[in-house]
């Protein structure tokens, strides 16, 4: 990721070479460009038409006329099919053409019926006993590698069969193979669905502001691993409506017990959230206290400082580690019911299938329903003599996640009592510093 700053010269031209002025008098950015790049292809956008049209020039110039392609709306890049709406505000990645293509290179029965979920309801993960045999090693191998970058890139919901299937590359029977190609047939029946992200304030503005901040999902299947006692965990971190991050992977200790494996899984994502926290800040979009939805009641009162309890004892350094990013006010916990839970569709095959296309739907932004806890409501509720944009800074700020991280613990809980004065404490609309979890006693 790169940003470019141009300036004008002495002829009021855009360039990206800072003047030297003789006067030393400071030169004010004319605009800027903000772009990636992955091998030849280059995504770009600008704050003026004029820095896009330059932006291309400079690449005519380097590579050639005939050497460039594009410079204009992103239709496709990277194998996925871009749409926009403009009257909903929104756009769409898809990958149908790629889709197509492993369909008709591992499909050996199109009339079979397409599936509604990429695995069996009733799917329970079991590894082949039996020999090895290279030549089916090598088509799953070929198969699995095909559904991981469709799954990667437009088809998070599916993300799961991936996962549990690339555990069985080195020994795969049978079964497997009909699974994969189950996984294909589930792709090539939603072909036309990806990720779709908003950009209208009926969606982003909804119960409250939520442009531009993000909203995660945690969870993980105690020992779901085929070949030994290790969990599954999945963290989902979404944007405007559409994921732009989630992981799936089994976990490298054996947990103990679900608090343990809920935990592991907790950590990643804390680590994922600060990644994505540096980007939107550097893009300029800076995030207060992120939500993070959890279902599991016990890691909810844990999260913050409850971690004294023997029964907790075994995992107590996650609960360290979750701590300190919840008392720095970067996260809160919120509970909420395990069928509602985004992230669970990447632990283990959801039944019934009505729930995982429900899921599914609220992760990939085709529904854009609001979860309403009463950790939110009480913060838009504490608002209500306030205009609603005040709102969404209420609940991006480090009040609320000082307040949830108090949420069903002890008022002595370890570190929430200490007084400290926080640097990155913010100032509210009347002037008065905003109190984070540092120095609040709740």
């Amino acid at each position: 990721m790169y940003r470019i700053y141009l300036y004008r010269d002495d002829y009021g031209r855009l360039t990206h070479h800072r003047p030297h002025r003789s006067s030393g008098e400071a030169d004010e950015t004319a605009a800027y460009i903000q772009c990636g790049s992955f091998v030849e292809d280059v995504g770009f956008w600008a704050t003026t038409q004029e820095a896009i049209d330059y932006f291309n020039d400079q690449f005519a110039k380097r590579f050639g006329e005939d050497g460039v392609t594009g410079g204009g709306l992103a239709e496709t890049m990277l194998g996925l099919k871009i749409h926009y709406n403009d009257d909903e505000l929104s756009s769409e990645m898809t990958m149908p053409g790629f889709i197509d293509a492993i369909s008709e290179r591992f499909e050996n029965n199109f009339d079979a019926p397409i599936p509604s979920t990429p695995l069996p309801v009733n799917h329970v993960d079991k590894k082949h006993e039996g020999e090895v045999d290279s030549a089916r090693r090598k088509l799953f191998q070929q198969m699995v590698g095909c559904l991981t970058w469709a799954t990667h890139q437009a088809k998070p919901e599916a993300m799961i069969a991936s996962s549990i299937l690339a555990s069985h590359n080195q020994n795969p029977g049978e079964e497997h193979i009909k699974l994969a190609r189950q996984a294909i047939r589930y792709l090539r029946g939603t072909k036309n669905r990806g990720i779709k992200f908003h950009g209208s304030s009926e969606v982003l503005d909804r119960e409250y502001p939520r442009r531009n901040k993000l909203d995660c999902m945690v969870d993980a299947n105690l020992g779901a691993d085929a070949h030994s006692e290790h969990s599954r965990s999945c963290y989902v971190i979404m944007l405007n409506g559409g994921v732009i991050k989630m992981k799936i992977m089994k976990q490298t200790r054996v947990s103990r017990s679900t608090g343990h494996a809920e935990c592991q899984a907790f950590v990643l994502l804390t680590q994922g959230i600060q990644l994505c926290r540096d980007i939107l800040t550097e893009l300029g979009y800076s995030q207060g206290s992120v939500r993070i939805c959890e279902d599991n009641a016990a890691v909810t009162m844990q999260a913050g400082g409850d971690s004294q309890g023997a029964r907790s004892g075994h995992y107590r350094r996650d609960q360290a580690a979750i701590d300190e990013v919840v008392n720095a006010g970067k996260i809160f916990v919120d509970k909420i019911p395990s069928e509602e839970n985004i992230s669970d569709v990447g632990t283990k095959a959801i039944k019934p299938a009505e729930l995982f296309q429900y899921l599914r739907d609220k992760m990939t932004g085709y529904n854009d329903a609001v979860d309403i806890t009463p950790t939110v409501q009480k913060a838009i509720d504490a608002t209500t003599v306030a205009k609603k944009p005040r709102c969404a800074k209420f609940l991006g700020s480090k009040v609320l996640g000082s307040e949830s991280a108090a949420h069903g613990t002890n008022a002595a809980k370890k570190g929430a009592t200490k007084s400290r004065t926080d640097p990155r404490q913010e100032q509210n609309e009347s002037g008065n510093l905003m109190q984070t979890a540092k120095n609040r006693n709740i």
